[in-house]
């Protein structure tokens, strides 16, 4: 049995895009804020994350929100 990776729901990645911008975006670094805007840009024009991509964002959510 293979652990094939799949992505979430884009509503869970726009979920978690909303709670860091609403609950630390003043806490993001450079790099963050700018990985955000461009992962949200792909969500808006109907693109899937990559596992790299997914991985980075749970990070990012997991650091900065309660």
């Amino acid at each position: 049995m293979s652990n094939v990776w799949r992505p979430l729901e884009r509503n869970t990645y726009q979920s978690w895009i909303d709670s860091i911008l609403n609950e630390a975006s003043d806490e993001l670094s450079n790099w963050e804020s700018g990985f955000i805007a461009s992962i949200q840009m792909r969500l808006d024009h109907g693109a899937i994350l990559n596992e790299n991509q997914a991985a980075k964002l749970e990070q990012i959510y997991t650091k900065l929100t309660k």
